[in-house]
């Protein structure tokens, strides 16, 4: 399927900005990654084997907020589970 420019790029962004934070918080040594149509939707699943992080903690940081506004952008979903672990990141657009 083709998106178009925007979503496009929006998608890419959105795709870049997990994997930096995976790369940058994470101390993973595994990451998978599935891209697919379904349903009319792009679905992007990416999970690690890393550190994880508290949901609660209150940061300052622009990272997620940019993702959570790009998703919603797209009136897409967004679902996030971590802990001792790794992260399951779950895209829906």
């Amino acid at each position: 399927k083709r998106l178009g420019m925007e979503k496009r790029r929006d998608v890419f962004l959105i795709y870049k900005e997990i994997i930096n934070n995976i790369h940058k918080h994470a101390a993973a040594t595994e990451v998978w990654i599935t891209m697919r149509f379904a349903d009319h939707s792009l679905l992007m699943e990416i999970r690690d084997n890393g550190r994880g992080y508290d949901q609660a903690e209150v940061t300052h940081r622009n990272g997620l907020k940019n993702l959570r506004s790009r998703i919603t952008h797209w009136k897409g979903d967004l679902l996030i589970r971590t802990g001792s672990d790794g992260t399951f990141v779950q895209v829906t657009i």
